[in-house]
């Protein structure tokens, strides 16, 4: 259903976390996995398929 909900040309990221409380926070683990999940996804919009070696 949400991707008939989608009208723009664009893909949208969509995190859909199980299990998740509303406790005092979020553990490190998991905000790592969600900018590992966010970072990816807008590099992969941009075409890069591989980051330059230093």
């Amino acid at each position: 259903e949400l991707q008939d909900k989608q009208t723009g040309a664009n893909p949208v990221l969509i995190r859909i976390e199980t299990n998740a409380g509303h406790g005092a926070g979020t553990p490190v683990s998991k905000t790592i996995e969600q900018y590992a999940d966010i970072y990816g996804f807008t590099l992969w919009n941009m075409g890069i398929k591989e980051l330059p070696k230093k």
